[in-house]
């Protein structure tokens, strides 16, 4: 019983890190947004990924503003400066 205990919970866990986006499909996505906040719900709805964050007050005086959102996925931290252009449409901008 204790072997299909884990057996299962290992595939559970093979399960979810298989639908869970990878880094350059988040990065990819960015240019369908056209605002911040629209981009972090849809990445906090995201299988794998959770504690999104988006700090919108650190560079909103540059040109085109520009916001960090920070989440972590498997285990690991991400953070992207993303640029907000003129058209609403969002950049990336700097990715770490």
């Amino acid at each position: 019983m204790r072997t299909f205990t884990i057996c299962m919970a290992m595939i559970i866990l093979a399960i979810g890190c298989a639908h869970s986006p990878n880094i350059s499909q988040v990065q990819e996505k960015i240019a369908e947004f056209d605002d911040v906040d629209s981009f972090a719900s849809w990445l906090e709805a995201q299988p794998g990924i959770w504690d999104v964050n988006v700090n919108k007050k650190i560079f909103l005086t540059s040109l085109p503003p520009k916001v960090i959102v920070t989440y972590f996925q498997n285990a690991a931290s991400h953070k992207l400066l993303l640029a907000v252009e003129p058209d609403h449409k969002l950049r990336l901008a700097k990715p770490e």
